[in-house]
């Protein structure tokens, strides 16, 4: 375990378990599709895959109109073969879906 490790998020597998190839972790991946999952798993362009939830929030009112906003969790996934590493940068962008009275 590194210096920063507990810092920067980074995991490091138990003893004794053999790492697979990128093309199955990549396939196990894609293979989450799935009507009963909430989120999406995709390629994606600048990374290898992109996972992504929509979360809808609760109705909120106010004095002059009602919204409802929605969070996209993002996370992109980079799969290093060579390092057998998955590299991750999670995001959040949050919209408002404003409806009227």
């Amino acid at each position: 375990m590194g210096l920063f490790d507990k810092l920067t998020g980074t995991r490091h597998p138990d003893a004794g378990v053999i790492p697979l190839p990128a093309g199955e972790v990549r396939a196990a991946l894609l293979a989450i599709k799935r009507p009963d999952v909430r989120y999406v798993v995709r390629n994606g362009t600048p990374a290898d895959l992109v996972a992504e939830w929509r979360v809808l929030e609760p109705a909120r009112r106010t004095f002059f109109s009602r919204s409802r906003p929605s969070r996209t969790l993002k996370t992109r996934m980079r799969l290093d073969a060579e390092s057998h590493e998955v590299r991750a940068l999670d995001w959040t962008i949050r919209s408002r879906a404003w409806k009227g009275r």
